[in-house]
């Protein structure tokens, strides 16, 4: 017998959880849409986030972090709307090479094989755990979803998290 459809099924474990509302999922959609639909397209939207995926890909996926060019790691943010507007105190020294050594930690080939969470917490520790840097947890969810954009949920996993 099944459980009746709208009994939550429980979690294990200390995970988010997420309630979906039918009408505000529905609306949320519309609104998108008709948004896209100003600004070219739902094509147009999807083409950009392949891009930024590639650049992610192109800036993170190859090479040590430490050998990427400032410039490049602010044109990835760019494409990070909760990023760009706060990471700029972590562009300059001596906070950058911080952030260099939280990215190297963060893609390292140790890192792969602990979980999105274990990954994305490790990440967070080198910066403070207040409500101004929340834009970090965003950060390490679109490097993870850039990399591997079939394989992790990216900024969907902050924004459940963030509603715990």
């Amino acid at each position: 017998m099944h459980p009746p459809r709208n009994v939550p099924v429980p979690m294990e474990g200390d995970r988010p959880r997420l309630d979906l509302s039918g009408p505000i999922l529905k609306r949320a959609f519309e609104t998108m849409v008709a948004g896209a639909d100003q600004t070219g397209g739902v094509e147009q939207w999807i083409d950009a986030l392949k891009l930024k995926s590639k650049m992610i890909q192109q800036a993170l996926g190859q090479g040590h972090p430490a050998d990427m060019p400032l410039e490049t790691f602010k044109s990835i943010c760019a494409f990070m709307a909760s990023v760009r507007r706060r990471v700029a105190p972590y562009l300059e020294q001596p906070a950058w090479d911080g952030m260099v050594e939280a990215l190297a930690e963060f893609l390292s080939p140790e890192a792969e094989g602990r979980s999105v969470d274990e990954r994305i917490e490790t990440f967070c520790g080198h910066f403070p755990q207040d409500k101004k840097h929340r834009w970090v947890r965003d950060l390490a969810a679109e490097v993870l979803h850039g990399l591997d954009p079939e394989r992790d949920p990216g900024p969907w996993l902050t924004t459940i998290t963030y509603n715990v």
